[in-house]
Parts: C-alpha cells; sequence; structure tokens
C-alpha cells in the first residue's frame, strides 16, 4: 500500500509538472510566432525588418477617424496591433504587407482617413527596400543617401532623430512588438 501511494504521489507530481511545462512554453511560443508562410519560406528576418520599417514609418501619426464619433482620444500608429497581410514571392522581389488594426477593426481608408504604409518590397536578394506599399498601391523609393546612416528620410534610414525620441517618450504606449523591437536594437534600455 505504501508502495502505491508513493507512485500515485509521483504520478501527480510529474502529470502537473508537465502540464505547467505545456502551458509555458505555449505562452512563449505564441508571442515569437511567425505566420506559417513566412515560416516556411525562411523569411522571419524579412518579416522583422519589414515590420520594423512600417512602425518606424507610422509610429508618431495619430489616427484620424473618417467618423469622428469614433473615438475622440489621440491614438499613435506606434500603439496599435500590425497584423501580417499578404506575402509575395516572385523571381525578382519579395512583397510583405501588414494591416493596423484598431479594436478589432482593420484600418483602412474606408474607417481612417491617413492608413498610409503598410508594407514594404524587397529586391529578390532581400537585402534592400525598393518599394513601400501604401493602401493598394507600392511606390518606388525615389530618395538616395549615400550614406544611409546619416540619411534624414525614415524611407532609407527608419530611426530618425523624432522616431526615437517618440518611442523612448511613448514606451509605456506602445504595441508589445514595437516596444520589444525597440528593446533588441538597444533604443530602450533592457
Amino acid at each position: 500500500m505504501r508502495n502505491f501511494a508513493a507512485l500515485i504521489s509521483f504520478c501527480f507530481f510529474f502529470l502537473f509538472a508537465c502540464r505547467e511545462k505545456s502551458k509555458s512554453n505555449i505562452s512563449e511560443k505564441k508571442i515569437s510566432e511567425y505566420p506559417q508562410i513566412i515560416d516556411s519560406l525562411g523569411l522571419s528576418k524579412a518579416y522583422d525588418e519589414a515590420k520594423w520599417r512600417v512602425y518606424c514609418y507610422k509610429c508618431d501619426d495619430t489616427l484620424v477617424f473618417l467618423n469622428t464619433l469614433l473615438d475622440s482620444n489621440k491614438i499613435y500608429f506606434g500603439s496599435l496591433d500590425l497584423k501580417f497581410d499578404t506575402v509575395i514571392v516572385s523571381n525578382v522581389q519579395t512583397e510583405i504587407s501588414f494591416v493596423f488594426v484598431y479594436k478589432g477593426k482593420v484600418c483602412d481608408n474606408d474607417l481612417i482617413r491617413n492608413s498610409g504604409v503598410r508594407g514594404v518590397v524587397y529586391n529578390k536578394t532581400l537585402d534592400s527596400v525598393i518599394h513601400y506599399i501604401s493602401g493598394d498601391d507600392s511606390w518606388s523609393i525615389s530618395e538616395t543617401c549615400p550614406d544611409t546612416s546619416n540619411c534624414r528620410s525614415r524611407i532609407i534610414n527608419p530611426m530618425q532623430p523624432e522616431v526615437l525620441k517618440f518611442i523612448t517618450e511613448h514606451k509605456t504606449e506602445l504595441n508589445p512588438w514595437f516596444y520589444k523591437m525597440a528593446k533588441e536594437k538597444g533604443i530602450l534600455g533592457q
């Protein structure tokens, strides 16, 4: 009987230990998970960079609703969720696009006045952005800077002084993914 009680105790301990570990792995996995298509194409680095660029380009813009009764508070794009929309891979370029979401609704031209940039188009080798996607269109990057680190354009260098200032001054309002990336890039203290 003593061995039986010990066996039952061990089984309960083992069962609960495995269950807690399983819950922990699920929540950790959910935070860092990429859309399946991005994973299968090996585009996680390009995905992160595209999402970072869209956030940096739009972070300090405020939502301007077509129907002013929806919300009168000042809401920054940097605080919104940016959800994956599509990826299109061809033999010359890769397009990754997103949509901003506010209270479960996609921030498109039917809801807001300034939907703007929502994705990027990379060249074939994924080492440079050749277009930005805005609404249903894409537009070529017409700006050039010999020294991209000192370039005063968010299109060429997303981490402009005003973007860095916005991130540090609004860190408590930032979307969790945007906040996490700002920490990883050294903008916010570890």
